[in-house]
């Protein structure tokens, strides 16, 4: 795209001082999204007591074991909430962050895809703001660098964070002698990767969409009827007429869960039928089909003066 502007003058002076441009992008779009979330009290209290209840909960409990563990008047108390499972659900290990990122925290993050990251690149085309960002500055790469890293801090907040602090406060409440410190560590950082990979699938997808789109509205319909239509219907139809366990590399959600699951040391969540390889293929196809469609639709501007 060529911009004819007879009053523009190239900038002769230093490009690379100062905040880099994908930092400022993704100040502001951090903020926007807040705004956005917040935007409805009502709805933004709610949402937020929900996406962190079970972690809340997890924290009270192992506070409540700890106290209840080094006071001899609660020795009662300890072992049944010892011997009562619920301290196991909460305990952090593979099986547990397992499910906690991906079975409970899953449908947070996908409300988040709906409100702050439907319209990260379909508002910029709307306002033609795209062309004032590449006309500037500022590289494709940074751009989506910046968008990404937007969605995958909201998506970061109710998934990561939450589960890499009641680690935290697990490794503090617990005694060294009971404990391997490496263990747990090295658990956060495949939680982080785990996390990560989640984030990035559907910062992909979303980015997508929003790239397909000039409202908000209408990238975020098109986000949850692809993943409806995709993950629901079309997948669901050939796997129960073929009936073969390979066609589970179909589903995103499946191919996410089985990385998640070996990245986790998780075998009661790891499907054997399914190799891990075929899923990081299917997930690493899915990847680049998506930049090349957010690529394509995001072009740089040329200003002729």
């Amino acid at each position: 795209m060529v911009i004819h502007d007879r009053s523009y003058s190239r900038w002769d002076g230093d490009k690379t001082s100062g905040p880099r441009p994908w930092w400022v992008i993704l100040d502001r779009g951090v903020l926007t999204g807040l705004s956005q979330l917040f935007k409805r009290k009502l709805f933004a209290q709610a949402f937020c007591l929900a996406a962190y209840g079970p972690f809340l909960a997890g924290v009270g409990l192992l506070y409540a074991n700890f106290f209840f563990s080094t006071n001899l008047d609660f020795a009662n108390e300890a072992r049944q909430l010892q011997e009562g499972g619920l301290l196991d659900l909460v305990t952090p290990s593979g099986d547990t962050a397992f499910f906690y990122l991906f079975f409970i925290q899953k449908w947070f993050a996908l409300v988040l895809c709906v409100i702050v990251g439907a319209g990260l690149i379909a508002e910029d085309r709307r306002t033609n703001a795209l062309e004032i960002y590449l006309s500037r500055p500022v590289l494709v790469v940074e751009y989506l660098l910046a968008k990404a890293s937007i969605l995958g801090f909201f998506i970061a907040m109710v998934t990561v964070v939450p589960a890499v602090i009641l680690i935290l406060v697990h490794m503090a409440l617990t005694d060294p002698a009971d404990m391997v410190m490496g263990e747990q560590l090295g658990l956060m950082g495949w939680v982080v990767l785990a996390g990560g990979l989640a984030g990035l699938v559907l910062s992909l997808l979303v980015l997508t969409a929003s790239s397909l789109s000039q409202r908000a509205r209408s990238a975020s319909i098109s986000f949850v009827a692809f993943l409806v239509l995709f993950e629901g219907v079309i997948g669901g139809m050939v796997r129960e007429i073929f009936r073969n366990d390979a066609l589970k590399a179909l589903s995103i959600e499946f191919n996410v869960g089985q990385c998640m699951a070996w990245l986790l040391d998780s075998p009661a969540n790891f499907d054997e039928t399914v190799p891990v390889g075929t899923s990081a293929t299917v997930l690493a196809v899915l990847v680049v089909v998506c930049l090349a469609i957010i690529r394509r639709r995001i072009r740089p501007v040329e200003i002729v003066a």
